[in-house]
């Protein structure tokens, strides 16, 4: 693996289903889960019990999501 790759893997931040639920709103794990697979929301599978979200994929996804606000 390059150095620079390296570099930009230590700087990503990623995060549990637990803390994606809180950021859209769900308590309910099982329509979290349909509502991810159905929206295709991006995260990473890293072994069958555990799933990891990129924040700025999580970011990229709610904002291209985003209705209504100020126009320019």
């Amino acid at each position: 693996m390059e150095t620079s790759n390296r570099a930009s893997l230590s700087e990503t931040r990623y995060l549990k289903s637990g803390e994606v639920m809180r950021v859209l709103g769900y308590s309910d794990r099982p329509a979290f889960w349909l509502a991810v697979k159905k929206s295709r929301i991006p995260f990473i599978r890293v072994n069958a019990r555990r799933c990891l979200f990129d924040e700025a994929a999580v970011r990229a996804f709610l904002d291209s999501h985003t209705v209504g606000g100020a126009s320019q």
